[in-house]
């Protein structure tokens, strides 16, 4: 959005709600930053948690989120033009939804081709409640990732430690929804808990602990191995 900034830190009035509780602060970055960040977690065998707007060019059966899925300018005979910012600020689109990233497809230049992504929507969704994200969807449609600082550079980390935080109204178009953030955004954790029986609920633990902790089930078998990934 025209007035949100990069490199800069956000919060929202009144999101956080634990006594004692950590303060929420957000990152704002552009998207290739988000995906190196999360390229390095899930290669470190950290699942990343993210959220997303899943109601956007989604096939739950088949479990595939991917900009070619539907094609909507041929079918109304129209283009629609609003890029990601514009959609934010025009309400086309929020966050709607959280999941997991537990896998990477890199190409030759390790670059992300497609997401691998854990849901919690039960197993009849996709291959056993696991879905496929192209990057270009990333691109889009995804806005806030949860890592933890080890996998940030340097000047981000030090830009989220000690940056003025600026303080964004509840109605915000950029206000988390659910759980969530803006345009391009990192919630950076310098913690992790790893309990496995937890993955499920890893958005409602998120917002309970109102810290922003990444909680990892420890190591994902096809992070190794990303040309194993349908």
């Amino acid at each position: 959005m025209s007035d949100k900034e990069y490199n800069k830190v956000y919060t929202v009035d009144y999101l956080g709600n634990v006594v004692e509780g950590n303060p929420i602060r957000y990152l704002n970055v552009d998207s290739e930053k988000m995906k190196e960040a999360a390229v390095k977690s899930l290669l470190a065998d950290e699942p990343v948690w993210f959220g997303c707007d899943v109601s956007k060019h989604f096939h739950r059966e088949l479990g595939v989120m991917d900009m070619d899925l539907f094609d909507y300018d041929s079918f109304y005979n129209l283009e629609f033009g609003m890029d990601k910012a514009a959609r934010l600020e025009y309400g086309d689109s929020q966050m709607t939804h959280a999941m997991l990233f537990t896998g990477v497809d890199l190409d030759s230049h390790n670059k992300p081709v497609k997401w691998r992504v854990e849901n919690s929507w039960g197993t009849k969704g996709g291959e056993k409640g696991y879905n496929i994200m192209s990057d270009k969807w990333f691109d889009e449609y995804n806005y806030e990732v949860v890592v933890h600082k080890n996998h940030l550079p340097d000047e981000l980390v030090d830009l989220f430690n000690n940056e003025d935080a600026i303080h964004l109204d509840p109605w915000d178009p950029c206000r988390p929804s659910a759980a969530a953030g803006s345009p391009w955004i990192l919630n950076v954790s310098s913690t992790l808990t790893p309990k496995p029986q937890f993955i499920h609920r890893l958005q409602y633990l998120l917002r309970l602990l109102g810290s922003g902790t990444l909680l990892s089930h420890g190591p994902c078998p096809d992070i190794q191995n990303p040309s194993s990934i349908p």
